[in-house]
């Protein structure tokens, strides 16, 4: 059996979570921070697929839905590891002040894979997230 654990990134966004949400739920939010191209049907039993980069892509099954607050979704790599299915991913938006704080959870992540994922979702979230609400 190979050991897991769970990566959790935090960041502040100017925005209302409502305009967050909708860039993780929307075929064209998730194309203007994480992909060249993406699908997402936002309820539970949904299929979620972000392109990547043409090379990589996500596959994944939307698990629970609670707008704007909160989306979770397994995810994987199209034939690669981890496979899809076998991890989860969790984004919960809180309000504060003026914008809002998202947190995203990736859980079941094999420990070799910890630090790419980390680097990834602070690309992704960190960086292009934040920059897609400005």
């Amino acid at each position: 059996m190979t050991a897991t654990t769970t990566i959790e990134h935090t960041v502040r966004i100017d925005a209302a979570p409502a305009t967050v949400y909708e860039l993780w739920t929307t075929d064209e939010g998730l194309c203007a921070w994480w992909g060249v191209s993406a699908s997402i049907d936002p309820r539970p039993g949904g299929a979620i697929r972000v392109d990547i980069d043409g090379e990589h892509i996500m596959v994944g099954e939307v698990t629970s839905v609670d707008p704007p607050r909160r989306l979770r979704f397994t995810f994987g790599w199209e034939g690669g590891d981890p496979a899809p299915g076998s991890t989860e991913v969790d984004v919960v938006i809180d309000d504060v002040d003026t914008g809002c704080r998202l947190t995203l959870r990736h859980h079941g992540l094999p420990i070799e894979l910890i630090e790419s994922h980390a680097r990834g979702w602070t690309h992704f979230v960190g960086g292009r997230l934040v920059e897609a609400t400005g």
